[in-house]
């Protein structure tokens, strides 16, 4: 009996946990596809192009991984944020949503 529900625990975990594998195993894609569709939106909207200072997954602290990617432009000429956005992707690391953030909070340098 005893071994029986061994069993079911282990096959439950793999199963609640298939989906964080499932969302890890894509994310360079998911990366790749994120930075590409926010810098296509910024050299459309900036003469000269800024470029991607940082990139952080959001982690909303629940057990599932998150699907979203922060990501933040800077001024290469005067070293200045000029645009943050939060990027939805989905499991095979389409983007689903490219929504604009607020730069306050950021650091100056």
């Amino acid at each position: 009996m005893n071994l029986r529900v061994i069993n079911i625990a282990v096959m439950t975990a793999g199963i609640a946990a298939a989906p964080m594998l499932c969302a890890a195993a894509n994310s360079p894609a998911a990366f790749d596809s994120c930075v590409k569709a926010f810098m296509t939106k910024l050299s459309s909207k900036y003469a000269s192009a800024p470029t991607l200072r940082q990139a952080r997954y959001l982690d909303d602290g629940s057990f599932y991984s998150t699907n979203e990617l922060e990501l933040t432009a800077w001024n290469p000429h005067n070293n200045q944020p000029v645009a943050r956005a939060v990027c939805t992707y989905d499991a095979e690391g389409r983007v689903l949503q490219l929504q604009g953030e607020p730069l306050y909070g950021l650091p100056q340098p």
